[in-house]
């Protein structure tokens, strides 16, 4: 069985392949293992994956080729085979995942707002967000105590 990497869906057909695929394990493996029939297990091609020292490189340059064809096409994640060491499915998925993320917002160190958002992350409170949180909290106990009573 072939690889199913459509030519015509390459991102440039007359580059040579990344110069990172010369240290992939995958180069000494059957070319099969990577590209099961459907029913067929992919077990084998995960673990020679998680062994690979290029992994990474290997993901990220099929998210942005899936990611460039998508984007192109209108579907994304149909190379067929384990890139990477995940399915096409599996890189959807992610894709799906990082689509939908949001950066986290910047904390406002040394207030309590800051304290509460290092909480919120479940994260330690910074020094500067704990004193502010402290001092936000004195300044109200001071004003509840000085207020006229009525």
């Amino acid at each position: 069985m072939t690889p199913r990497l459509a030519q015509p869906f390459a991102p440039d057909l007359g580059a040579e392949p990344p110069a990172w695929t010369l240290s992939a394990v995958c180069q000494s493996v059957d070319p099969e293992v990577f590209f099961p029939e459907k029913g067929e297990g992919v077990r084998e091609a995960k673990r020679v994956c998680g062994g690979c020292a290029v992994r990474v490189e290997c993901l990220t340059w099929t998210l942005a080729t899936e990611a460039t064809i998508g984007k192109r096409d209108g579907f994304v994640g149909h190379i067929h085979g384990i890139y990477g060491g995940l399915t096409a499915q599996e890189r959807t998925r992610l894709l799906k995942q990082r689509q939908g993320e949001r950066p986290p917002r910047p904390i406002a160190h040394g207030t309590e707002a800051g304290y509460k958002a290092h909480q919120r992350r479940g994260e330690p409170p910074c020094r500067a967000c704990t004193d502010g949180s402290a001092r936000a909290v004195s300044a109200r106990r001071h004003a509840n105590r000085k207020a006229p009573a009525a």
